[in-house]
């Protein structure tokens, strides 16, 4: 039952200088639990509005790895007020969506000012109002198949990453998100209601707004349509790290789908929740691998000819550790063996020279340059701060200017190199069935 709560704020505004966009970060707390957080920003007129829940793939219960992502897809079959979330949104021209991950499931709605009322209503009507019928039980059921299907089972590569995840995470993290195929088929409305009366509360979701409007007039439709939710049960929540791989671990597929091989290597590093080095990695990562003037590039690439293509990847934005993931594609006619035997010269050469003071403070620039052009956007702004405090990173130690790159050295970048790359790794190959490009 819905109670009237009376609605005691705490108020706070972060002003970031250095931001481009000039924003001003507005921070409030009802009563019953949900963060909101307002980011006024007027260069065009709508508005993003985005709600975060504090429940991803990680939190799936034993057997039932894809519920929260399941879940996800029932979200917008509606409540009794809303029959049909998609239709309502739809039919005012807004633009919405919804994604889950390991860590959080996140709804949004890119609409006019005039209609930022109205997508309240129905994110709020649904946080606790959800109506779920056998039938759409069902229905969903299939379509997350069918999802799964396409984007996994169809590719050789998607399903060579699924069993990397699975043999580098001793965690939950190691089950894909997506849900297991067996586990899936025995979803039902039951499972979906449990686990939607466990995590959707207003004290386990955050809200973010961007966009061209009056910090007061958002508050005030905030404690209209949201504050009278009543709070639920705490989903407590811990960050995860994983024990030290003390193997190098090695994951094998052949496929009758792959035209040419392709190699992948990862190392395990921190994740800005669960190691303060983050910043030194995601540096490493682009000095790697950063494009067309990165190490690796230019090395197997350009002077070696002996790949296509040469990438390094490294989310941050986990709640357990993360990884610094290599993909290469060898040229035609290059043997997997070979292009391992370059990679790892490579990364010899790398830990032993290091990199020079003048390629660090390149990279420092780029890297900065970089993420600010990824906030071109309402989407993205929302996207940088709901991403970061989902993950329980405090507004005030979000720093959208990266100044704490400034302060890094040479020597640190230098150390930290040798200490990621001189542990054990993970390696998977994907093979043309029957290629002679066997793995010694």
């Amino acid at each position: 039952m819905i109670r009237k709560l009376f609605i005691f704020l705490s108020f706070f505004i972060i002003s970031q200088s250095a931001f481009a966009l000039d924003a001003r970060i507005n921070h409030e707390k009802l009563e019953n639990g949900m963060e909101i957080y307002i980011i006024p920003n007027h260069r065009i007129p709508a508005v993003m509005h985005m709600v975060w829940y504090k429940v991803g793939g990680a939190d799936d219960p034993t057997g039932k790895s894809g519920l929260a992502h399941y879940l996800e897809h029932l979200m917008f079959k509606g409540t009794k007020k809303f029959e049909d979330v998609s239709a309502t949104i739809g039919g005012i021209g807004g633009q919405f969506n919804a994604g889950t991950s390991a860590d959080f499931t996140v709804y949004y709605e890119l609409v006019q000012k005039k209609d930022l009322s109205l997508v309240m209503e129905v994110e709020a009507d649904r946080m606790r109002n959800l109506n779920i019928t056998d039938e759409a039980a069902e229905k969903e059921r299939n379509i997350v198949l069918e999802e799964r299907k396409m984007r996994i089972d169809n590719s050789p590569r998607a399903i060579l990453r699924e069993e990397m995840e699975r043999a580098f995470y001793r965690s939950n993290y190691g089950r894909p998100v997506a849900g297991w195929e067996n586990e899936i088929n025995s979803f039902n409305k039951d499972d979906a209601l449990s686990f939607y009366n466990k995590y959707y509360y207003p004290n386990n979701a955050i809200l973010v707004i961007v966009g061209d409007v009056d910090t007061d007039e958002v508050l005030n439709l905030t404690k209209k349509h949201y504050g009278s939710i009543e709070f639920g049960p705490v989903a407590k929540r811990f960050p995860g790290s994983e024990p030290e791989h003390n193997a190098n671990i090695a994951a094998t597929l052949d496929s009758d789908e792959v035209q040419e091989p392709e190699l992948f290597v990862w190392y395990k590093v921190p994740s800005k929740v669960t190691g303060k080095n983050y910043l030194k990695v995601s540096l490493i990562a682009d000095i790697l691998g950063g494009g067309m003037s990165s190490k690796l590039y230019e090395d197997l690439v350009l002077n070696k000819n002996l790949a296509v293509s040469v990438s390094v990847d490294y989310d941050e934005m986990v709640y357990n550790d993360s990884a610094i993931k290599i993909s290469i594609l060898p040229k035609s006619g290059v043997q997997i063996q070979e292009i391992e035997n370059a990679l790892n010269e490579s990364i010899a050469d790398f830990i032993s020279k290091g990199i020079s003071d003048k390629e660090l403070q390149s990279t420092k620039y780029r890297y900065k340059a970089n993420k600010i052009y990824d906030l071109d956007d309402l989407t993205s702004i929302a996207y940088f701060y709901g991403s970061n405090l989902i993950l329980g990173i405090p507004i005030e130690n979000i720093d959208i200017t990266y100044k704490e790159l400034d302060n890094l050295s040479e020597d640190e970048i230098n150390s930290e190199i040798s200490s990621i790359f001189t542990k054990a790794k993970l390696i998977g190959y994907l093979l043309p069935k029957g290629d002679e490009n066997n793995v010694q």
